[in-house]
């Protein structure tokens, strides 16, 4: 974008909602305000007991294991992030499992989404990836580290 004959970027910056629909959802709003490039940071639960506290994670891909992503993308398991951003930094990179249910977690299907190869899990990036998609654009999501399992 020009201004006054100078070349500038615009930030525009935005609280995440916590809940697929609600995240998501907003960020389906973004590109008709002429935005295209998303940077998503936010927190999840650890389920890779290996990540040090404090560790950045850029998920490459989402588990769908909720049902905002199947609006906007056919119906498989896991939803894949552009791969060409994800190798472009140094942190660590890795599957999310994105759930409905905020505070509800049963032992078997944590331990069932850990043998998929699930690192942390969350409830917004399925959605926000597959809008994402949706719309052509680039998502990057960075600084993932949960209150949960900071002791191995």
């Amino acid at each position: 974008m020009t201004f006054f004959g100078l070349g500038i970027a615009i930030f525009f910056f935005i609280h995440g909602q916590v809940g697929c629909p609600a995240c998501a959802g907003n960020l389906d709003l973004l590109p008709y305000f002429g935005i295209n490039k998303v940077i998503f940071c936010g927190g999840g639960g650890v389920l890779d007991k290996n990540i040090e506290v404090g560790k950045s994670l850029v998920v490459n891909g989402a588990i769908r294991d909720e049902g905002f992503s199947y609006h906007y993308l056919e119906p498989f398991r896991v939803v894949y992030c552009e791969p060409k951003y994800a190798k472009k930094n140094d942190y660590l990179i890795g599957l999310t499992r994105t759930a409905d249910a905020i505070f509800r977690e049963i032992i078997d299907c944590i331990n069932f989404r850990r043998s998929e190869g699930a690192k942390i899990v969350e409830v917004e990036q399925a959605g926000c990836i597959s809008v994402a998609l949706f719309f052509k654009g680039l998502l990057w999501r960075s600084n993932l580290w949960g209150r949960r399992c900071f002791s191995k």
